[in-house]
């Protein structure tokens, strides 16, 4: 006999119970734990504010606002405020969804604009440096480095990458692991293809072997290669140690060499233009940057007056 499922009143449903809910249905879904502890953190702050036991049913539009307005309060910075709200809306509109609250619209609050640090050319150059007679892990930390300023890949796509997924034929690479868990082929530059190829003839793995292994042939974990990365770029004398930085300068350099921002997106792996027109606003005065010697207009005025001048 099959077993029979009563659901909650959506009247008599607790907020810390369609939280449950909620973490259960975000885990089910297949989120990754990084987002699965986003969520648990900033949703947890909102439980901080509201009475134990309230009801979904009392949850609405002015109860979101005074949330936002007690944070404010508090002097938290505009980001901070944004990625709480971020996460609660996530939650509230799953609610909304099982029909426990209400529907209405949540604005997230504008966050502040930074300006993404990225690497300088002079510490590119430094970190790509092609190392002397080095051990495993120096020439693998260099070719991992060369990697992520060639394709903005984040780590967790750069440690699951196996040397199968490298086509050397049609240059390109095949990223199974990725933030929207959609497979994705990136192109291979030609720099890239040759710093790959002589380090698996220097290395010489099997096809099943990770791309960026420790010196025991085993993966290495997110916390270990940003290690390894922080220690490589430390000795090249970088005090920058963010391995996300290399894809904030993919990005920066794509954007004023002229790349076509609907690739970029593609390239990032980005559902929305969102993220992508946000590095444009950030590196808007790079993109002046010797605008006048790509610009039609300037080089036809330009060559005008040089004839006059002849």
């Amino acid at each position: 006999m099959a077993r029979r499922i009563t659901l909650d009143n959506s009247k008599s449903m607790t907020m810390k119970k369609a939280f449950k809910e909620f973490m259960t249905h975000s885990t089910v879904k297949g989120l990754s734990l990084k987002t699965i502890k986003f969520y648990e953190e900033n949703i947890g702050y909102f439980f901080k504010v509201i009475p134990d036991n309230t009801l979904c049913v009392e949850v609405d539009f002015i109860t979101v606002q005074d949330y936002i307005l007690h944070m404010q309060k508090q002097t938290l910075s505009k980001t901070t405020i944004a990625t709480r709200t971020r996460a609660i809306r996530a939650f509230l509109y799953f609610c909304m969804e099982r029909e426990y609250i209400e529907k209405f619209k949540i604005k997230i609050p504008k966050e502040e604009e930074i300006i993404k640090q990225t690497y300088t050319e002079d510490e590119i150059r430094k970190l790509l440096r092609e190392p002397k007679k080095p051990s495993f892990t120096e020439y693998r930390n260099y070719v991992a480095v060369a990697l992520m300023l060639a394709t903005g890949v984040r780590v967790t796509t750069a440690i699951n990458i196996k040397v199968k997924d490298l086509d050397f034929e049609n240059s390109c690479i095949m990223l199974k692991t990725t933030k929207n868990k959609k497979h994705q082929i990136m192109p291979m530059s030609s720099a890239l293809k040759q710093t790959l190829m002589l380090y698996l003839r220097a290395w010489d793995p099997s096809e099943d072997d990770y791309l960026f292994c420790n010196v025991y042939g085993k993966q290495l974990t997110d916390s270990g290669f940003k290690h390894e990365i922080a220690k490589y770029n430390k000795s090249r004398g970088i005090t920058k140690t963010s391995c996300h930085l290399f894809r904030h300068t993919f990005s920066k350099y794509y954007i004023i060499s002229g790349g076509d921002i609907f690739r970029l997106q593609k390239l990032l792996g980005h559902s929305s233009l969102d993220m992508v027109k946000k590095y444009v606003n950030m590196y808007g005065n790079d993109l002046n940057d010797g605008f006048d010697n790509l610009n039609m207009l300037d080089n036809v005025q330009n060559n005008r007056q040089r004839l006059r001048i002849k």
